[in-house]
């Protein structure tokens, strides 16, 4: 399977100036509980932010939706070619948060292949090194800092899901 470095791809994010203000972003907007236009205004992550209050009091740790989803690119009926493994930062403003340009690849690999879960670990491998914090450096503030990430979300049709579980999937 091919694998790209979540932690790197976060780093790298931090590293633009002109992005790190839309990154952050989030951390001045206020929750609308009778109308949830925004990720922000979900009870889900209200929740979370009630749970993990450390994590959310530095505005630079990133909260992200993890997808995995089997692609067929030579169009054979019922057959997926390969899995990828995709996440979105939610830390970003609604209307570019899930442009290509802003998504990250982190892996993909044959979905037949008996070593497809693999990439899984390395996933959560990467996810809780980012959960305990790792060096990265803010190109706006000129300083090092703790990043911490969560992923608060995945998102999956029924056979992924079944595939990300490592559940078996007959019927669907």
């Amino acid at each position: 399977f091919t694998f790209f470095d979540l932690k790197e791809k976060l780093r790298l994010l931090f590293a633009r100036p002109n992005f790190v203000p839309l990154l952050t972003s989030h951390a001045n907007h206020e929750p609308n509980h009778e109308c949830m236009r925004s990720v922000h205004d979900s009870p889900g992550l209200a929740k979370k932010k009630a749970k993990h209050p450390d994590f959310f009091e530095d505005p630079r740790n990133i909260v992200l939706m993890g997808c995995a989803d089997g692609v067929n690119a030579w169009k054979e009926l019922g057959k997926s070619s390969f899995l990828l493994v995709v996440f979105a930062v939610w830390n970003l403003p609604a209307d570019i948060r899930m442009k290509p340009e802003n998504l990250i690849l982190l892996g993909m690999t044959d979905k037949k292949a008996p070593d497809a879960h693999l990439i899984y670990e390395v996933v959560v491998d990467q996810l809780l090194e980012l959960w305990a914090g790792v060096a990265c450096w803010d190109s706006v503030r000129d300083k090092q800092f703790k990043l911490r990430a969560m992923m608060a979300t995945g998102l999956f049709d029924y056979p992924g899901l079944c595939e990300t579980c490592g559940q078996p999937n007959e019927g669907c």
